[in-house]
């Protein structure tokens, strides 16, 4: 077993707050030069380009997860990590039918949500309002991501904005979440491993990032037997000596 280097929350131009320089070859790009082993695009209530990035890291060393960031009712950021791509687009298509279709003061408010190829190239632009939340409550959620053994983990929870904590007041012990997630380290308040480790999940850490310089700025250092979706899911179940950590 060896320490293998995760950025688990990575949005590319499709979620409409994503930069233009979040493309496949140069995300893949950064992230290699970040020294990272595997990386999960997350975007808003969407999956519909991760297919371009694991083409776009093909023959790099480097692995993606399919991922998506979804905003339940609640207005609470949960992240969903998945087997394969076709799982995250089915929760992305159940997801989706629940929000409505994009009016041409859309972009402007929020940003254009953008569909590419491997290369960039803009392939079309995503309809429904990915911006906007679900009719998904978190519990339902959760069971959305894990009905397509996917797995769920609450984003940014030390956040006064879209986390559980800032709109439950607390973290749900019952909820059966797979592990937890913290910000960037510039972000993180004194005592954070210590509040959250009461409650017993894994925690790992991610950049969520929406530029370029931002991939790598937060990571999950998994001990794991390789970097792929089945040694996360063991890592974080400890399973024969594997673990997380974050940094």
């Amino acid at each position: 077993m060896k320490t293998y280097q995760a950025d688990l929350h990575i949005h590319s131009k499709l979620s409409p707050c994503g930069s233009w320089d979040m493309t496949p070859h140069r995300v893949v790009e950064r992230a290699k030069t970040a020294g990272l082993d595997l990386i999960a695009i997350c975007d808003h209530n969407a999956a519909g380009n991760v297919g371009a990035f694991m083409e776009a890291a093909e023959g790099t060393g480097l692995v993606v997860i399919a991922g998506m960031e979804i905003t339940t009712s609640e207005e609470i950021h949960v992240v969903g990590l998945f087997p394969d791509r076709e799982s995250a687009r089915d929760v992305a298509n159940s997801v989706q039918s629940t929000l409505p279709i994009t009016d041409a003061r859309y972009a402007s408010r929020f940003g254009e949500q953008v569909l590419m190829d491997p290369a960039g190239n803009i392939l079309g632009y995503e309809k429904h309002a990915l911006a906007m939340a679900t009719t998904f409550t978190l519990e339902e959620t959760v069971s959305l991501i894990q009905d397509r053994n996917g797995l769920a983990i609450p984003a940014h929870i030390e956040r006064p904005s879209f986390s559980v904590y800032s709109q439950l007041g607390d973290l749900p012990r019952w909820m059966p979440f797979d592990a937890v997630e913290v910000s960037p380290v510039a972000q993180r308040p004194i005592g954070l491993r210590e509040k959250f480790a009461r409650y017993g999940f894994p925690m790992v850490g991610s950049s969520d990032s929406h530029f370029l310089h931002e991939i790598g700025r937060a990571r999950t250092l998994m001990q794991a037997n390789g970097a792929s979706f089945r040694e996360l899911e063991a890592a974080l179940r400890k399973e024969e000596g594997r673990g997380v950590d974050y940094a």
